[in-house]
């Protein structure tokens, strides 16, 4: 697997589906840059040739290659004031300064035409056509018209083309681009994104209006046959437009953390791709098609859950396809081929056993199956029939052996693995979720259960062994009425959930609809709050934890993707996780075994993978 795509069995043309790389780490094809080039940007040559600009000294780098392709020193380049075409078949660059307009040959720097006017070079210089005429646009003064607007002349000549554009069009850049076959120039400005005809200096058709005043990048082109704008901010995002509707694609592309300076679509290994600079850091590439059968799920991904698989820590994934798969949980290679068993979709996943290495899976038919690599072939044997589908299998260790929790439709069974043997079982009524842990060497299990009377949640601490609650059930929203897990902080047992729906601030009142998403750490023994997480978000897909960490999936209209959690004060570890801009709800979460690489599913057939710390691809 190619280490730059993310893993999506997906042929459309889909921006959500996402995975970053920065072009720091180099891959096959593409070469390493370092964030030393923050002093860069983006152009294209011609054709689907990109180049980075380095400016000092002023280069020209192939993407692909790495290799300088002419030192263009004598040009002294800088950001949005140049753009680079072809002209009788020669490559030419159009250079903007404040005075002077000069059309060069970009071989021999000899001069083609030269224009004298007060321009605005911020706002960039592109290459576009009028009557099938190559023509250059740039936003200068013109005669009876108060401020500079954009006006074009002809390439070749120099001499003033088209019209005027109109007299309160401001423009911070600029891209050209068709409406079909109609020549446009798309101008991000205060009103918005305008498509204007260089010919006419009238508006195309209606303005971009959502995003248009913060724009400082802007470039267009065509993705499997779909002619899109790409913008780059000054909120540091990178975002896709279909740029004949103005509705946006996607989700925003969040990789960088300062003011965007260029954006360049082009193709690596086949794969339509967006390249991008931003005023620090390295380059960022953001794959806009993932390859076909890159995840080999065709279907949703129920679960995730790390563990170990033959001595290799590894994330287990699966799906609705009726199959488990594997990833290597330190390079996000695929591990071995599927592990097909089941006759239903898989719903529940967790690597059991003292070790953590006894995979189990189990189906939407209720059958629960245990998974051994000790053979040539993987093979599974049946642990147990639940009477339903299995909603999750959570595990953890009692007295050194492994204990195993089924959450089926009935209520709770709990088996030791290794011996194959059941060890209790718990009339709960139906379950959302089911985490375990030990508190004071007696199995307690965490349940979440659907309320009878609406659409909140019930949590309940279970005694297993004594068959009780060692609590009473706490309600949550209906915001996090499927969520909880328990995690440790400073040796001892806590629980993060939802809210408490019926005392939310301690004092016997209920809680306001906008504090829905928010979590709650207890200590699991006392039932004390220990800390607080407020999420901007209001739906909860899930949570789970690793130690003092956890990892919420949200997913609703505000925001989606993966909050990193320090359950000591339940504070947000870095930003949220929403580099893949996930378009299909998460489903679940997960750490592997030391912590450092995280994984998600979503309810499209995706698994993504990345480093906790970079955000990056392990």
């Amino acid at each position: 697997m190619e280490s730059s795509f993310s893993w999506v069995e997906d042929t459309e043309f889909a921006p959500h589906r996402l995975l970053r790389a920065t072009l720091r780490a180099g891959r096959a094809g593409v070469p390493s840059f370092s964030d030393e080039e923050h002093d860069a940007e983006f152009v294209r040559l011609d054709g689907d040739r990109v180049v980075l600009l380095r400016r000092r000294p002023s280069k020209l780098v192939d993407l692909r290659t790495g290799v300088p392709l002419a030192d263009q020193g004598r040009f002294a380049l800088q950001p949005q004031k140049s753009a680079i075409s072809r002209l009788d078949g020669r490559p030419v660059i159009a250079l903007l300064r404040a005075d002077t307009l000069k059309i060069r040959d970009l071989a021999t720097t000899d001069l083609i035409a030269e224009v004298r006017a007060s321009f605005e070079p911020g706002s960039g210089v592109v290459f576009t056509e009028i009557d099938g005429r190559a023509v250059v646009t740039a936003r200068a003064e013109s005669d009876g018209i108060s401020g500079r607007t954009p006006r074009s002349w002809d390439a070749r000549t120099g001499e003033p083309a088209g019209r005027p554009y109109p007299a309160d069009t401001f423009v911070r850049r600029m891209a050209a681009g068709r409406l079909g076959e109609r020549p446009v120039v798309f101008a991000a400005g205060s009103t918005g994104i305008l498509a204007i005809d260089p010919a006419t200096g009238e508006e195309a058709k209606p303005p971009i209006t959502r995003y248009g005043e913060g724009v400082t990048a802007l470039v267009y082109g065509r993705v499997d046959g779909r002619a899109v704008l790409v913008t780059g901010g000054a909120d540091s995002t990178v975002r896709v437009w279909d740029a004949t509707t103005g509705e946006p694609v996607g989700h925003p592309f969040d990789g960088h953390r300062t003011e965007i300076t260029s954006v360049q679509l082009t193709e690596v290994d086949d794969v339509p791709v967006v390249v991008s600079t931003s005023r620090r850091g390295a380059p960022r590439m953001w794959m806009l098609r993932s390859p076909a059968a890159a995840s080999g799920h065709t279907d949703t991904v129920n679960a995730v859950c790390a563990g170990f698989w033959a001595g290799v820590p590894v994330f287990a994934s699966a799906s609705a396809d009726r199959s488990v798969r594997l990833w290597d949980a330190v390079t996000g290679a695929p591990v071995g081929a599927a592990l097909a068993g089941h006759e239903a979709a898989v719903t529940g996943a967790v690597f059991a056993g003292h070790g953590r290495d006894v995979l189990v899976t189990a189906g939407a038919d209720g059958v629960v199956l245990c998974w051994s690599p000790d053979h040539d072939e993987p093979r599974s044997r049946v642990l147990t029939r639940t009477a339903g589908p299995v909603a999750c299998l959570a595990a953890t260790v009692v007295d050194g052996r492994g204990i195993l929790g089924i959450a089926a439709a009935h209520g709770a069974e709990f088996w030791e693995v290794e011996a194959t043997r059941p060890y209790a079982t718990l009339d709960t009524g139906p379950l959302h979720h089911l985490d375990l842990t030990t508190l004071g060497g007696r199995l307690v299990a965490l349940a979440v259960s659907p309320h009878p009377e609406g659409f909140m949640g019930a949590v309940t601490v279970w005694d297993v062994s004594a068959g009780k609650p060692l609590h009473d059930a706490v309600l949550v929203p209906e915001f996090s009425a499927a969520v909880g897990a328990f995690g440790t902080v400073d040796g001892r047992p806590v629980i993060v959930q939802g809210i408490d729906a019926e005392n939310d601030n301690g004092e016997g009142e209920s809680y306001w609809p906008e504090n829905g998403g928010h979590l709650t750490v207890y200590d699991a023994a006392t039932r004390t709050v220990l800390a607080r997480f407020d999420a901007v978000s209001a739906w909860n897909a899930h949570v789970s934890a690793t130690g003092a960490v956890a990892l919420l999936s949200v997913t609703d209209s505000i925001e989606r993707g993966v909050h990193v959690i320090d359950l000591r004060t339940g504070a947000k570890i870095g930003e949220t996780y929403t580099g893949h801009g996930f378009a299909d709800p998460i489903r679940t979460a997960a750490l592997a075994v030391d912590g450092r690489v995280m994984v998600a599913s979503c309810a499209g057939n995706a698994v993504h993978v990345w480093d906790r710390e970079s955000r990056e691809l392990p």
